[in-house]
């Protein structure tokens, strides 16, 4: 019993996240899309693996974390000038949540991240 995913070919990172994982490329298919041609890469996994619900787990978990890591969004300076100029509370605020934004959420991206190397490091034992 096999277990499939189609990705768009374009997308290398990933394609390459799912292999730590037991999924293995199998075929391209291209699907036309209008005007344009949409490639696709197949992959496949193999239910029957011994390890098979481990790796759905750790794949669980690494995309869990992938999707927790966060964007910042730089402080407007036009906007902190405007509102230092004009209203100096404001203003201040503004920069101080910004900042404390930015910690938060470089804090919180830097332990994502070390999580999904934990766990790939963890499903290496796993591929074969």
């Amino acid at each position: 019993m096999k277990e499939e995913k189609r990705l768009l070919k374009k997308d290398i990172i990933e394609i390459n996240d799912n292999k730590l994982f037991g999924y293995k490329v199998v075929r391209e298919e291209t699907i036309k899309s209008g005007k344009m041609d949409v490639e696709y890469v197949i992959m496949e996994r193999d239910k029957n693996l011994r390890d098979y619900i481990t790796l759905k787990n750790l794949e669980d978990a690494y995309y869990k974390a992938k999707n927790n890591i966060k964007e910042y969004k730089p402080m407007k300076e036009g906007l902190a000038l405007f509102l230092f100029l004009l209203l100096i509370i404001p203003g201040i605020l503004y920069v101080s949540k910004k900042r404390k934004e930015k910690k938060f959420i470089l804090e919180n991206n830097q332990k994502m991240k070390q999580e999904m190397a934990k766990i790939i490091q963890e499903g290496e034992q796993y591929r074969r």
